[in-house]
């Protein structure tokens, strides 16, 4: 009877110094590509000046860019995990931003916000554009939303400016003034 041929399974133990190289250079390099992409997607999302964000269902940031931290007036990294009344005292506004966002999620349709009015940390008036789209799982639940915003505040300054303009022009106008003195 032959002599039972025992084969060994590969284990690290087993391994060629050579073959631990390249996994480990393998892994390290798949890790290194990894942070590199993210690291990338980073950068994209901060150096756009629109406002991007995600939240969960109890309103807290999951994500946030540069734009939505300095409108808050803190760091990317102090807003994820909290709530807009974590940063903003307008109860009205902050109940409405949450209802909002859990509107997109249990409807699982985008909601187009063509104007909304908030108040920045200085206490500046600004006008956003906003378009929020729900954040769908592999349970196929939204659990999550996404929000992108534009500061469109120049735009309706100028609109003000424009209608304020316009009406002066009118009141001075001398067939409107005439209409205007007769009707008081």
């Amino acid at each position: 009877m032959p002599p039972k041929t025992i084969k060994k399974k590969s284990s690290p133990k087993n391994q060629t110094p050579q073959s631990t190289r390249r996994a480990t250079s393998t892994g390290q390099l798949a890790d290194e590509e990894v942070l590199a992409s993210r690291d990338f997607l980073r950068q994209i999302i901060d150096i756009n000046p629109h406002f991007i964000f995600a939240k969960d269902r109890d309103g807290r940031f999951t994500l946030a860019n540069q734009a939505v931290a300095d409108f808050y007036g803190t760091t990317i990294e102090d807003l994820i995990g909290k709530t807009d009344a974590d940063f903003n005292p307008n109860k009205t506004e902050v109940e409405l931003f949450l209802k909002m966002d859990r509107e997109v999620m249990d409807s699982k349709k985008e909601r187009f916000i063509p104007e909304e009015v908030i108040i920045d940390v200085a206490g500046k008036k600004r006008w956003l554009q906003t378009i929020k789209r729900p954040i769908i799982g592999k349970d196929g639940r939204a659990n999550q939303v996404l929000g992108v915003s534009i500061d469109i505040t120049e735009r309706k300054q100028a609109e003000e400016v424009r209608v304020r303009s316009d009406f002066t022009r009118r009141a001075q106008s001398p067939g409107l003034a005439s209409v205007v003195s007769l009707s008081m």
